[in-house]
């Protein structure tokens, strides 16, 4: 299937971007993950609100809370991954002063796989950019159509008809068989009635035969 090749630049400008920017988010909290400490964070509120997005909307649950860091610090914020039945409650985080993750590899380093899927959509569609201007450079230069070759018929709806008579695969067509007639139209003429002359042309007559009024040439009934 032929691409659109400024189609095809659009995706590959929207995978790039998708790489980028969870690329820096995942950097940014591995960061967090790997250098800083674990800390108890106490989730003080949470508040539901509604995200509109060209795709529809859904509901987003955001809660915030307090954690004090080795050093004394105190610090508040957003809490990562809580919901309305932690709040009141204290959760396990990593901090690096004000930035916190969720205690856990898949929570704290998610942005890695977003991007890793941006990177292949990014080749596939490198790929796809690729094909489609090869595509249309071969449209551009390739010849106009010039019709057909002299010549050159259309096929019939139906083939060319069968031989009057069976004939050997790879033989040309000699004709008839000696003595046998052509195909064509029944020959009509007039019927020919009454049973057969008694006796058959050149066959000597029998004693008792024929019966009284039996034609004795061929042709036709008796005179009555």
């Amino acid at each position: 299937m032929f691409m659109n090749p400024v189609r095809t630049v659009g995706w590959l400008i929207i995978a790039l971007l998708v790489t980028v920017i969870f690329g820096g988010i995942g950097v940014y909290q591995a960061r967090t993950y790997f250098g800083g400490e674990t800390v108890s964070a106490h989730v003080d509120h949470c508040e539901t609100h509604r995200v509109y997005s060209r795709h529809g909307s859904h509901n987003e649950t955001d809660c915030s809370g307090t954690w004090t860091t080795k050093d004394g610090s105190k610090h508040e914020g957003d809490i990562p991954g809580t919901d309305f039945s932690d709040e009141g409650h204290d959760v396990q985080l990593r901090a690096l002063g004000d930035s916190v993750v969720e205690d856990n590899a898949v929570g704290a380093l998610w942005p890695f796989i977003v991007s890793g899927i941006g990177v292949l959509l990014t080749i596939g569609a490198a790929f796809a950019v690729r094909s489609a201007r090869r595509r249309s450079r071969e449209m551009r230069a390739a010849p106009a159509y010039a019709g057909p070759p002299p010549g050159y018929r259309p096929p019939t709806q139906y083939g060319p008809p069968p031989p009057a008579y069976p004939q050997q695969y790879g033989q040309p067509y000699q004709g008839p068989p000696q003595g046998r007639p052509q195909p064509g139209p029944p020959q009509y003429g007039a019927p020919q009635y009454g049973p057969p002359a008694y006796p058959p042309q050149g066959q000597p007559p029998q004693g008792g035969y024929p019966p009284p009024g039996y034609p004795q040439q061929p042709g036709g009934y008796p005179r009555t």
